[in-house]
C-alpha cells in the first residue's frame, strides 16, 4: 500500500479511535457531571492550543519566502480570474451590441453611431482585460519557477549542509583514528618496555638489580596512568 493509499486509511482509524474515546468518556460522564465538565474544558483547552499552535506555524508560513510567493501567487490567481470573468462578460455584451447592429434596420445613424462607440469603448476594455490577463498568467509561470528555484536552492543547502556534517564527521573521527593509533603506538612501546623489564628481572642477580627494575616498572605504571 503506497503512502497515498495509506493515508486516507490511517485517517479512518484515528477517527474511529477518537470516537471511540469519546463515547467511552461520555458514557463516563453521564454517571459524573464533575468528569463531564473536565472533559467539556479539557476538549475545549485543547482546540485552543491546536488553533493557536496552527495560527503561529501559518504566520510563520506566511513570512517565509515560500509564504510570500504563495500569497503572490494566489492574489495572481484571484486578478486572472476577474479579467476572465469581465472579459467573458464583455464578450458577451459585444455581441449583443452586434446583433442590434446588424438587425436594426430601423436604427437612426445616431443609435448606429451610438452602438459602434460602444462597440469601439468594449474593444479596448477587452483588449486592455485580454493584455493583463496575459500579464497575470506571466506572472503565476514566473512565480512557480522562482518557487522550484527556491526549492532547489533549499534541498541543495540542505544537503551541502549535510555532506558538510558527514565531513566534519570523518574529519573528526579521522582525529579520533590518529589518537587511537598513537594511544596504541604508545601502547606497544609501553608492552615492549614491559617485556624488557620482565626479561630484564629474569636475568638480573642482585637484589638492587631488581629494585632498580622494579622502579622502572613503577615508573612506567605511572606514565600509563597519565595517559
Amino acid at each position: 500500500m503506497s503512502r497515498n493509499d495509506a493515508s486516507p486509511f490511517l485517517r479512518l482509524i484515528n477517527i474511529v479511535l477518537i470516537s471511540l474515546v469519546v463515547l467511552l468518556a461520555l458514557r463516563i460522564a453521564l454517571f459524573n457531571r464533575v468528569v463531564l465538565f473536565i472533559l467539556l474544558g479539557a476538549a475545549a483547552l485543547i482546540g485552543l492550543v491546536w488553533g493557536v499552535v496552527k495560527y503561529v506555524q501559518l504566520a510563520r508560513r506566511r513570512r517565509t519566502p515560500q509564504g510570500i510567493i504563495e500569497r503572490r501567487k494566489t492574489w495572481c490567481r484571484s486578478q486572472l480570474s476577474r479579467h476572465q470573468r469581465e472579459i467573458a462578460e464583455i464578450k458577451r455584451s459585444m455581441k449583443e451590441l452586434y446583433r442590434q447592429l446588424d438587425q436594426g434596420k430601423a436604427l437612426t445613424q445616431k443609435q448606429r453611431d451610438e452602438l459602434k462607440r460602444l462597440l469601439h469603448e468594449y474593444r479596448a476594455e477587452l483588449d486592455l482585460r485580454q493584455a493583463k490577463v496575459a500579464f497575470y498568467q506571466a506572472c503565476i509561470e514566473k512565480l512557480d519557477m522562482l518557487q522550484q528555484h527556491l526549492e532547489l536552492t533549499e534541498t541543495l543547502l540542505e544537503k551541502k549542509a549535510r555532506l558538510k556534517a558527514m565531513r566534519e564527521a570523518d574529519q573528526e573521527e579521522l582525529a579520533d583514528l590518529e589518537a587511537l593509533k598513537e594511544d596504541i603506538a604508545l601502547d606497544k612501546g609501553w608492552l615492549q618496555s614491559f617485556e624488557q623489564l620482565t626479561q630484564r628481572i629474569e636475568q638480573s642477580h642482585t637484589l638492587d638489580d631488581a629494585r632498580s627494575i622494579q622502579l622502572e616498572l613503577e615508573e612506567m605504571t605511572r606514565e600509563l596512568e597519565e595517559l
